[in-house]
């Protein structure tokens, strides 16, 4: 995985290979495949999301590359997003199935499939837009390769660990008191940086870490399931017609309502165990890991040591 910091040693030339690694991937997949676009550009925006989370931690000196990416991410969103939903569609099917008593599902599928060849088409140089970002991509590897990011091993990265965690730690809470009217869209964005940070640190206790993150990746999907459900709520909503009768569009949007409280109500629970310590304890946590993984790597360098000499 490219999100991992492999030595405590020179955090910052860890954090610099990471970046740049990252940056490398996303323009690879970039080169514009005219059959299966859609997954390249899925997977350079998986890459965005990961380079924002490491300049979270770097903190506001690096705030304008922060909004560069996010709005390069932002400029391949509809098509992404139309994409997803229509790839979600089948998921949905599963869980609808034999639950009403009418079948919406062929119908929205091909209205998913006529949105998306809308929205394709509001991309006529896609080729050519990608290749410019590619051209993005590379000044800012050369921007990083500059960058005078300064080694403070665990302190280079403690400020960034707790304010991220403590937004997800607040939304959470948010999201926990005012269920009706939460952005669990919002505290998923959080959790998302949070289950990165925690895949960089993984290696200073893979024991411990490998549990959190993969706790984090499923809240992330549970959040995003809910999310799936609420972009087709909001397309019920805006082309009732499409999907049946009165009564049928009722009953669909009554089952929806359902299942998106079970996925938060399931989130919720994982929130409350993720989110149970205060941000001051859970950052001392991750510096004791880190402290004896440094320990560790000295312990192992030092026997290295002594082997050649022997």
């Amino acid at each position: 995985m490219l999100l991992r910091i492999t030595s405590p040693i020179r955090v910052d030339l860890e954090l610099k290979r990471i970046l740049l690694a990252c940056l490398e991937d996303a323009n690879s997949q970039l080169k514009y495949d005219s059959i299966v676009p859609h997954k390249g550009i899925h997977e350079t925006r998986k890459r965005f999301k990961e380079i924002r989370a490491i300049l979270l931690l770097l903190g506001p000196d690096y705030r304008s590359e922060k909004v560069l990416f996010t709005e390069k991410a932002r400029s391949l969103a509809d098509l992404r997003d139309a994409k997803a939903t229509l790839e979600s569609c089948n998921k949905l099917e599963q869980y609808f199935i034999g639950r009403l008593s009418f079948n919406p599902f062929p119908d929205l599928h091909q209205h998913l499939e006529v949105r998306l060849a809308q929205v394709e088409a509001s991309y006529p140089m896609l080729e050519g837009e990608l290749r410019q970002l590619r051209e993005v991509l590379h000044r800012a590897q050369d921007r990083v390769k500059s960058w005078p990011i300064k080694d403070k091993g665990f302190d280079l990265l403690r400020k960034g660990l707790q304010e991220s965690y403590r937004a997800g730690r607040n939304t959470y809470r948010e999201c926990q008191s005012n269920m009706t009217g939460a952005d669990y869209h919002g505290w998923r964005k959080h959790v998302k940086s949070h289950w990165y940070h925690i895949s960089l640190l993984k290696n200073s206790w893979p024991y411990e870490l490998n549990g959190r993150e993969r706790a984090l990746k499923s809240l992330a999907n549970t959040l995003g399931d809910d999310h799936d459900l609420l972009v087709l709520e909001q397309l019920v909503f805006a082309e009732p017609q499409q999907f049946g009768k009165p009564k049928q569009f009722k009953e669909l949007l009554s089952l929806i309502h359902h299942r998106r409280q079970e996925l938060q109500g399931q989130a919720l629970l994982m929130g409350a165990r993720l989110y149970a310590e205060k941000p001051v304890a859970h950052i001392t946590r991750l510096k004791a890991y880190w402290t004896a993984w440094q320990v560790q790597e000295q312990m192992k360098y030092t026997s290295d040591l002594k082997m050649k000499k022997l």
